[in-house]
């Protein structure tokens, strides 16, 4: 006896193959759309956080970066032709004295037209003025730097210090050799000597504030 299927019943199992299939491609796309979607954002992402937040934003890094390092170099005594790069006035007066400093602090950028200011805010223990001469006057000074583009750089544009700073520590380091300079007179040696503890006295108290 012949096992044979009726037309109808045929009809039925191939359309419910036919829909069987439909399900499984149904599905099948949606796991791609999925997959589609997920990779489009993880590129998007990856775009966004490789282009700059803007122009102002991205350009603030540099500036500080710049001013820092010309702040550092005169704090640390650094000779003309090291900071001069940082700077765009051509020269410099022979100063006699230096503010003598114990620390910093470098505010946010801020753009203004065709420059940036920057605050640095110092604080000063007093003046040394060559060779012995300290005189203590703790205070807060802020220097508002004006910033512009030289070029591909940023320079400071200014202000010319009226003193230049230095670093307390980097002040008393040079006192203390030239007191331990034997090529130095004795009363010299004891002048360098009595300067330098003026200067750490005056330190360690503002320290303690």
């Amino acid at each position: 006896m012949c096992r044979c299927r009726s037309p109808e019943k045929g009809w039925a199992i191939s359309m419910g193959i036919e829909w069987r299939n439909k399900t499984i491609s149904s599905k099948a796309l949606k796991r791609i759309m999925s997959v589609l979607v997920l990779v489009m954002v993880v590129l998007y992402s990856q775009q966004a956080h490789s282009q700059p937040k803007n122009t102002a934003e991205n350009g603030k890094e540099p500036v500080l970066e710049t001013l820092r390092l010309y702040v550092q170099l005169r704090l640390n005594d650094a000779d003309w032709k090291d900071y001069s790069k940082y700077i765009t006035w051509p020269d410099e007066p022979s100063w006699d004295c230096k503010w003598v400093v114990r620390e910093y602090k470098v505010g946010l950028a801020r753009n203004e037209k065709e420059k940036v200011t920057v605050s640095v805010i110092y604080k000063r223990i007093g003046l040394f003025c060559y060779d012995f001469e300290f005189k203590a006057n703790p205070d807060t000074a802020t220097v508002n730097y004006e910033l512009v583009r030289v070029a591909s750089s940023w320079k400071v544009n200014a202000p010319v210090p009226d003193y230049p700073t230095i670093s307390a520590d980097v002040l008393l380091k040079s006192l203390q050799a030239s007191a331990e300079n034997v090529h130095e007179s004795r009363e010299r040696r004891e002048q360098f000597n009595i300067t330098a503890r003026k200067i750490a006295d005056t330190l360690s108290l503002t320290n303690s504030k």
